[in-house]
């Protein structure tokens, strides 16, 4: 199928790193990306994200996988919020966005693959409607059950745990290496 890697950027930055592109750049002194900080850095076309309210996703129409996701992860995310944790609610489902360009359920069922999340359900667990919008097909990936259950699960523990240590934000960058002989799901 395809290979899933994570990339871990820690640190506050209300700057462009490098350069951004001058049509974000404009965009950003319009203020029109507040409500969305994780495009701050972007100099893709935005018509190629779908926007959620915890995250955005770049995403792969023909593959039907994302190309990359991005999130912003901070300490107080992290904590229960008054003593309640949002559950897990395993309920994927289908973005009307992309309808005709989504995986199904039927794609994973006896594949062998996880539907692997690339904003893990775990980075939200102060709010059920966060997390329970992170159970979309735009935002899973075919994965191997013991890269996704035991290495991916890992990776994204120890990132929580730099996060909480280092009591700092982070932006999370989850992406796809395909191969161009890759099968697509679906």
């Amino acid at each position: 199928m395809n290979k899933s890697v994570k990339y871990i950027l820690v640190g506050t930055a209300s700057f462009c790193f490098f350069s951004c592109s001058p049509k974000l750049k404009s965009i950003l002194e319009r203020g029109v990306l507040e409500t969305n900080p994780h495009l701050r850095y972007e100099s893709d076309s935005l018509s190629a994200f779908v926007l959620y309210e915890g995250y955005v996703v770049n995403f792969n129409k023909n593959r039907r996988v994302p190309n990359y996701t991005i999130h912003r992860l901070f300490p107080e995310q992290l904590k229960d919020s008054n003593g309640v944790r949002a559950k897990r609610s395993n309920n994927f489902k289908i973005d009307p966005r992309i309808k005709s360009h989504s995986a199904i359920r039927a794609d994973y069922y006896q594949s062998g693959y996880d539907r692997g999340h690339y904003v893990p359900a775990g980075d939200f667990v102060y709010s059920q409607h966060l997390k329970d919008e992170t159970f979309i097909y735009t935002n899973v990936s075919p994965q191997l059950k013991e890269l996704n259950r035991y290495g991916w699960k890992y990776l994204e523990a120890a990132i929580r745990k730099k996060v909480k240590r280092c009591n700092c934000e982070a932006y999370v960058i989850t992406g796809t290496l395909l191969k161009e002989d890759s099968k697509n799901i679906g």
